[in-house]
């Protein structure tokens, strides 16, 4: 079904945001529920942030009227957007809560198909230019559950996914882990990164920890070193590392790739093995 409004309520379990409720108008008016627990709605936030990032870049090379459109669409979400009653957040029906979910993307937007709990399958078409107006009404429902927590953590995994965190204290003896994605998730993202982080130890500067992220970030800039610094928070082998030594260098460059394909394992930790031996040689000099 197309979107021709869309309207979202948090329903909390004690102080947590525990599911998002979306209520969604389509194209013939008739008006239908879903409610969304952490896991899932974190996958949605992600492909709408994607597909915003796409628009970002529509509106570089097609200019304003591509921006008009995009206003266009908003100004139709906004006129209508059903109401949720309170009944419908307070008596949940458990049989439209999504179990499992799988995008389909094409050049100007996606179709969400998703298995819900009374073994029904629903389908979202949502163009691009709808992303933003979504994502917004998500966030706005996040941030009125007054879960701060959740609020912090959604913004800050939104941009990126982890593949491996390696433990770089012996570079000739790789200690790693593996981060499993759905391979619709790692084709979200255009750049593989090897990240290495370097402290100041009582032997001078070592690179003890790494990682390789994907990410649409162009190393060597703001959003990109963003991205490194909330990986060095939300890692806990680094987080630990950084308890005994002092985070004083990041750095990070590009281990090529084919556009929208995973490397494999070997590659990655190659590549970063290999980036951190070149490194520590120059830190030594």
């Amino acid at each position: 079904m197309e979107i021709k409004g869309i309207n979202t309520v948090p329903i909390k379990q004690g102080e947590r945001l525990s599911v998002m409720t979306l209520k969604v108008r389509d194209n013939t008016d008739n008006e239908h529920i879903l409610f969304m627990q952490m896991s899932t709605l974190v996958d949605f936030l992600i492909i709408l942030n994607n597909r915003m990032y796409k628009v970002s870049q529509r509106i570089k090379e097609r200019g304003e009227s591509y921006k008009a459109g995009l206003m266009t669409t908003i100004e139709s979400l906004t006129k209508n957007i059903p109401q949720i009653t309170a009944q419908e957040v307070m008596q949940p029906d458990t049989g439209k809560l999504v179990m499992s979910m799988a995008p389909k993307f094409a050049d100007e937007g996606f179709t969400l198909i998703m298995s819900l709990n009374n073994q029904h399958v629903v389908t979202l078409d949502i163009g691009d230019l709808e992303a933003e107006f979504i994502m917004m009404a998500i966030v706005k429902a996040i941030e009125a559950s007054n879960d701060k927590e959740a609020f912090q953590m959604m913004g800050s995994i939104l941009d990126f996914i982890l593949l491996y965190n390696v433990d770089l204290a012996n570079v000739d003896n790789l200690r790693y882990l593996e981060i499993k994605h759905e391979p619709w998730k790692e084709s979200l993202f255009a750049h593989h990164l090897a990240v290495l982080y370097c402290f100041n130890t009582e032997n001078g500067k070592k690179i003890l920890a790494g990682t390789v992220i994907k990410s649409n970030a162009q190393p060597n800039t703001p959003e990109a070193d963003n991205i490194i610094q909330r990986v060095a928070f939300l890692t806990p082998s680094i987080k630990e590392i950084q308890g005994k030594y002092t985070l004083c260098q990041t750095f990070s460059r590009i281990i090529p790739s084919q556009p929208e394909k995973t490397l494999a394992k070997v590659n990655c930790l190659k590549a970063l093995q290999n980036f951190c031996l070149e490194t520590q040689g120059t830190l030594s000099q």
